[in-house]
């Protein structure tokens, strides 16, 4: 934090740093630069600036708190509450939730894995509240070999979802290895099982970096956000694995990436779905 305050001192520091990450504007023609920093193209005639586009647009926090809430998050290993920024950053709660929720909404990524693939499915939640117990909700983990993972939430872990799931996310002919679940049999992959029952490792056949992954998001969930709904869990999943497939990566530069990712504009009743 006090790093963020010495190297970002101002709005016009944050507005050059996002500048130089973003690298030069595009549009349909040439571009034209203002002196307060907006730009206006000579073809379609729309004036932007940097913030356009990104979940800075027309929000009233100052981009020193946007960039302190996107370090925190980059760097957070076990997650981040509301109520913690909240603190931090000196806002309300519901401005800090907007805040993280924006953040998250452009944390999903586009790739597919390759290689060997541990693929597993997991349930998250179905904690008591109000004495009702809610429902848990089943996600799809896959976990390439020393590599990514990604996530998916899905409806039920039946064989359409995990095969749609896996076809989505790992390339053709690559390797997977599941549990014995019989969800996955005759999937068009070369497909090996390990049977949990008996043991939990065969060779180089087994789901440990999958389900040490389950433990760490899961933990994470019930540890600092308690509950989270259905609707929203996605982007919370989608936070977890960013930070994970940057692991390797210093401070910063997990707080460059994780900026550059905030380019998904959506408003608050969008978020909230009203």
């Amino acid at each position: 934090m006090n790093i963020l305050n010495e190297v970002f001192k101002n709005e016009r520091e944050c507005l050059n740093y996002l500048s130089s990450l973003k690298g030069e504007p595009i549009c349909c023609g040439k571009i034209y630069k203002y002196k307060n920093g907006n730009f206006k193209c000579s073809q379609c005639l729309r004036v932007f600036n940097v913030r356009t586009g990104t979940i800075f647009e027309r929000s009233r926090i100052p981009l020193m708190k946007w960039f302190m809430a996107v370090y925190l998050v980059a760097n957070s290993t076990k997650g981040l509450s509301s109520i913690q920024l909240s603190t931090m950053l000196g806002i309300t709660q519901k401005s800090a939730w907007f805040m993280l929720q924006r953040i998250r909404n452009g944390l999903g990524e586009d790739f597919k894995l390759k290689g060997t693939v541990e693929v597993d499915e997991t349930y998250v939640g179905g904690r008591f509240k109000n004495k009702v117990k809610k429902p848990k909700i089943p996600v799809l983990g896959l976990c390439e070999r020393k590599g990514r993972i990604k996530t998916r939430v899905i409806p039920t872990p039946d064989k359409y979802n995990l095969y749609k799931g896996i076809r989505e996310n790992v390339r053709k002919g690559s390797r997977i290895i599941t549990d014995e679940h019989p969800s996955y049999r005759g999937i068009d992959y070369p497909h090996e099982t390990i049977n949990h029952s008996a043991t939990y490792v065969e060779g180089d056949v087994h789901t440990n970096g999958i389900e040490g992954f389950w433990s760490h998001l899961k933990r994470g969930l019930r540890g600092i956000y308690i509950h989270t709904s259905k609707k929203h869990l996605q982007k919370y999943c989608d936070e977890y694995t960013f930070r994970y497939n940057r692991r390797h990566l210093s401070p910063q530069e997990k707080f460059d990436q994780m900026l550059l990712a905030c380019n998904k504009y959506i408003s608050y009743k969008e978020l909230i779905g009203k």
